[in-house]
């Protein structure tokens, strides 16, 4: 520094032209600084390279140089959280939205010590809740971290699936099928049911004097008996065959 002030020059030797009384004083870096890295908890192994460089914990590393540290779980094992000189760095621990990253870069300008928690894959719970008028094909899923699961909401007679809600959150664009992806918490899922469409159905048979008819109806693969005068309520998108 030059009166205080941080000096452009960086190499051993300064030159100053003084034309007033002047301070100067040098400033010293270490050469390294010191990496001490581990992983705690179930399998997993962890690679760390400086400027590309191997490096095992302990080791010296340069001033400046560009720190990789990479983590790679054995199995089904996760990262759960990175600690860092004591913190954890954004984006370094599993949340109920995200992963923990497995790679860790940074630029050494100091002593750093890493601990990586790694743990067993964790399973959640899928809790699936009918409404009235009806019924689910599933009531309850375990599931692993970032698994996927498909329910089925089952209309009673006369009603048809309305809507799902995925944590309280409504969703209409799915069908009665519903499929999960990505799941990282636990999560409650219901299916909600309304009336369905019900629409008249008559069937009139014209019969030759003395002939006997033997003409049937079915709605949904069940022989309904409507007449002329006397309909049969059927509901809506059910396939009605007339057979002669």
């Amino acid at each position: 520094k030059v009166n205080g002030k941080k000096h452009g020059e960086t190499t051993e030797n300064l030159t100053l032209i003084v034309t007033a009384d002047t301070t100067v004083e040098a400033i010293f870096e270490p050469d390294g600084y010191t990496v001490t890295f581990e992983t705690v908890g179930e399998r997993g192994t962890i690679r760390v390279t400086a400027n590309g460089d191997k490096v095992r914990s302990g080791d010296i590393v340069d001033h400046d140089a560009e720190l990789v540290i990479t983590v790679t779980p054995r199995g089904t094992n996760m990262v759960s959280k990175w600690t860092v000189n004591g913190e954890t760095p954004d984006g370094y621990e599993m949340t109920d939205t995200a992963d923990a990253a497995l790679t860790y870069t940074t630029t050494v300008a100091g002593d750093i010590t890493v601990s990586v928690e790694i743990i067993a894959c964790p399973t959640y719970t899928v809790t699936v809740i009918s409404g009235a008028n009806g019924s689910v094909s599933e009531e309850e899923i375990t599931v692993s971290r970032n698994g996927s699961v498909t329910v089925t909401a089952l209309p009673d007679a006369y009603y048809q699936f309305d809507a799902w809600t995925v944590d309280g959150v409504l969703d209409t664009e799915s069908g009665a099928e519903l499929i999960i992806n990505d799941i990282k918490k636990d999560t409650e899922v219901s299916a909600m049911f309304k009336e369905a469409i019900r629409y008249d159905v008559t069937f009139t048979v014209v019969c030759e004097t003395g002939n006997a008819s033997t003409a049937s109806v079915s709605a949904g693969g069940i022989e309904i008996y409507p007449t002329s005068t006397e309909p049969v309520r059927v509901v809506g998108n059910s396939t009605v065959v007339f057979t002669a």
